[in-house]
């Protein structure tokens, strides 16, 4: 990244989208950021930044195209809109429907080649925050006993069997038993929704999170955070593991101080 045209980042919820302008910011880079209307919750007052609607495609491009954006980073969590609520101009009109129908993994390579076609590529957020990847091993809390071992092996296998169908970044276990599979809620809300069926009596309940076999690394990678520590902890779960080299955590020191002040152990593991 030796370009000095600002980096365009397409906010979504959360902090991430800030976390990534420090950084850039840190290395020289001038960033120019898009909120999305109705999605973004971050505070972008002290950036260059617009409001826009995630249906007016139209501008959004034209925007970047106008601060001289060739690199674009999607940050935050993004949830898909109603089509008959998200207004599309004509150009988000004519993919609207393939966009909202097909997988994470499709929408966002449709979305990548509509970028490409006005001279744009998205970048790895990996590849701006590298040291937020999750290393292997034991990251916070105590060393999980074997029987979780056990859990997070069934769980990988689990989610390596679903990957092919664009579903699955993150499982629930305790023991063999599958609790929840994420599906389109995401991580932290399929833990909301599965907090009462983990029962504290049994073998410790174990959340796994890996990369889809088709995902795209630099497209949409897996992440975690804060909150998905303190969802998991809210539900009762011990045991989060998440794939070496493929997860990002957000905040990373905040997040690891989360995870030991709320004994739950946060390890890394690879793929089975």
């Amino acid at each position: 990244m030796t370009d000095t045209a600002p980096v365009g980042i397409v906010a979504a919820s959360g902090g991430l989208p800030l976390k990534l302008a420090a950084e850039l910011q840190s290395r020289g880079r001038a960033v120019y950021i898009v909120s999305l209307d109705g999605m973004a919750d971050a505070d972008y007052s002290g950036h260059d930044h617009d409001s826009i609607r995630i249906g007016a495609l139209s501008r959004i491009i034209d925007a970047l195209k106008t601060r001289g954006c060739r690199e674009i980073v999607l940050a935050g969590k993004f949830v898909r809109p109603r089509i008959a609520t998200s207004f599309p101009d004509a150009l988000a009109s004519k993919i609207m429907v393939k966009l909202f129908t097909r997988g994470d993994n499709a929408a966002l390579e449709m979305l990548a080649e509509v970028l490409a076609g006005h001279g744009m590529t998205i970048i790895d957020k990996g590849e701006i925050l590298g040291n937020h990847r999750a290393g292997e091993g034991v990251l916070a809390g105590a060393e999980p006993r074997d029987e979780a071992m056990v859990s997070i092996n069934h769980a990988r296998h689990v989610l390596e069997t679903m990957s092919d169908f664009d579903i699955g970044q993150a499982v629930l276990v305790q023991g063999q038993r599958v609790i929840a599979i994420e599906a389109a809620e995401g991580t932290d809300m399929m833990l909301e929704r599965c907090a009462g069926l983990i029962d504290p009596d049994l073998a410790p309940a174990v959340l796994v999170k890996m990369m889809k076999s088709a995902q795209s690394r630099h497209l949409d990678p897996p992440v975690i955070g804060c909150l998905t520590i303190e969802k998991a902890a809210l539900a009762g779960v011990s045991v989060v593991a998440v794939e070496t080299g493929g997860v990002l955590i957000a905040d990373l020191d905040e997040t690891l101080r989360m995870a030991e002040a709320r004994g739950i152990s946060l390890i890394g593991v690879g793929r089975s």
